[in-house]
């Protein structure tokens, strides 16, 4: 058994998860480690030679339903033989098998942008799709969450679906909630 680690807390710098998994041959996997500054990426320019159209899903907070509105759009038009690329922005994304992305909260700001351009330049030059499907982080207009700056700065999306709980009287907060009104 190995273990795959989604948390911001990372098993392999804790001395006690990584003596038992030396002792049982237990490979660790801390999924939201940023890669190492020399692994990344700053925002070249490259997108605006995609020509494939870019749709980033996001939304007015965080738990709006995004990754799952992207994932169901890119199943829905595969269906209807488009060639539909899903971008993830999170962890959740790439632990159900995307193969473009990145965990955005876990990158500093300077690397960000930089790194959804990439997933983005990525997905256009291998898989010649005829759309984009982003997956938003965050919330546009809460102040908690910057990350869906960056995801529109580095996609430069041709459309954006933007998601929002009406019903909703509080904004998600971690750990508390603040109201709306």
């Amino acid at each position: 058994m190995n273990i795959i680690n989604p948390l911001p807390e990372f098993f392999s710098e804790d001395d006690e998860f990584m003596q038992k998994a030396s002792e049982y041959d237990v490979k660790i996997y801390d999924f939201r480690k940023s890669p190492q500054r020399k692994d990344l990426h700053i925002f070249s320019g490259q997108i605006f030679n995609v020509k494939t159209p870019v749709v980033v899903i996001t939304g007015t907070d965080c738990a709006v339903g995004k990754r799952t509105t992207a994932r169901i759009l890119v199943k829905e038009l595969k269906k209807k033989g488009v060639n539909a690329v899903f971008v993830a922005t999170g962890q959740t994304g790439l632990l159900q098998g995307a193969k473009y992305g990145m965990a955005l909260d876990v990158l500093s700001s300077g690397f960000a942008t930089g790194e959804v351009e990439k997933s983005v330049v990525d997905a256009s030059e291998i898989e010649q799709p005829d759309i984009i499907i982003v997956e938003g982080q965050g919330a546009l207009s809460h102040p908690a969450f910057t990350s869906s700056s960056a995801i529109i700065r580095g996609a430069m999306p041709n459309a954006l679906i933007i998601q929002h709980p009406p019903k909703r009287k509080y904004v998600v907060i971690i750990r508390q909630y603040i109201c709306l009104h």
